[in-house]
């Protein structure tokens, strides 16, 4: 919660813009009451190794963590989270293992493009509808993607078609 002249509020949502560009900041915690990270509010946080995305939050916005070279660790603690954006963790060349919670349904094109250390991606959801274009590029030839292995064949289908489309290469594909 913020007080301004006496009144509390609490905080819902991180601006667009709020941190970008910030290169001190180095971790973030963010209260539980978080349901979005806005546009480009991290982006460009060069120093920022860790964040834990809070279990009430529902969107990652556009390009919300891009460029965040030293992010090591982004670690979601709830099961909202149901759009991850366009760009959101794209070059985070240090990320080596995000694993996406049973509520995501879409993540935007070029989401994790160009992250170089990714070796392990876990998408723990059966309802992604759809994941944009280039959204797992110029990820390392040995990452494994891992899709649930309680999905029926067509829907198996559909998830290893639309992660070819974002840059995975099928044999890297695993239930689990």
């Amino acid at each position: 919660t913020v007080t301004v002249n006496g009144q509390k509020a609490t905080v819902t949502s991180i601006a667009d813009n709020a941190f970008k560009g910030n290169t001190k900041v180095t971790e973030v915690v963010l209260p539980t009451t978080i349901e979005e990270i806005g546009t480009n509010a991290f982006s460009g946080c060069t120093s920022l190794k860790k964040v834990d995305i809070p279990k009430n939050t529902e969107t990652i916005g556009k390009n919300a963590f891009n460029g965040c070279k030293s992010l090591t660790k982004a670690n979601f603690k709830g099961k909202k989270v149901t759009k991850i954006g366009e760009g959101a963790f794209a070059g985070c060349k240090k990320l080596s293992n995000v694993t996406l919670p049973a509520s995501v349904t879409s993540i935007g094109k070029n989401a994790f493009k160009g992250d170089s250390k990714l070796k392990k991606l876990t998408i723990k959801s059966k309802k992604i509808t759809s994941i944009g274009k280039n959204a797992l590029k110029g990820l390392p030839k040995n990452c494994k993607v891992y899709i649930p292995k309680s999905l029926k064949a067509n829907a198996k289908k559909k998830y290893i078609k639309m992660l070819k489309k974002a840059g995975v290469k099928a044999k890297n594909i695993k239930a689990k």
